[in-house]
């Protein structure tokens, strides 16, 4: 998958009930949907799902949240499997953050 952004449920959730004082995220994550080449995946289309029917403070119809899902399948999805989940966990375990200091994974001289 090739895109310039990735939407997590976050963004699709404010584009589709975001109102009230949510007005601006909802207005800025339907600019974003508008305006650049973006992906998703099949997990964040679900809990996008799950939220927008049971989880927000106005929740809408399971109809209306799967139109909106139909309406973000035109654009790439990203699949979810295995080495997509474990390559980053063993980066993020490799190299330290910045903050940190730079620990050994050697074992201790001795």
């Amino acid at each position: 998958m090739t895109v310039s952004a990735f939407f997590d449920t976050n963004v699709l959730v404010y584009a589709a009930v975001g109102a009230g004082r949510d007005e601006h995220k909802r207005k800025r994550a339907m600019e974003l949907a508008e305006s650049i080449d973006f992906g998703t995946s099949a997990q964040v289309l679900q809990e996008f799902f799950v939220t927008v029917v049971k989880k927000v403070s106005r929740p809408i119809s399971a109809a209306q949240a799967l139109e909106w899902v139909e309406q973000w399948t035109a654009f790439p999805c990203q699949t979810i499997d295995h080495q997509l989940v474990r390559d980053p966990m063993r980066l993020s375990w490799r190299l330290p953050k910045r903050s940190e200091p730079t620990r050994s994974t050697g074992p201790a001289p001795g």
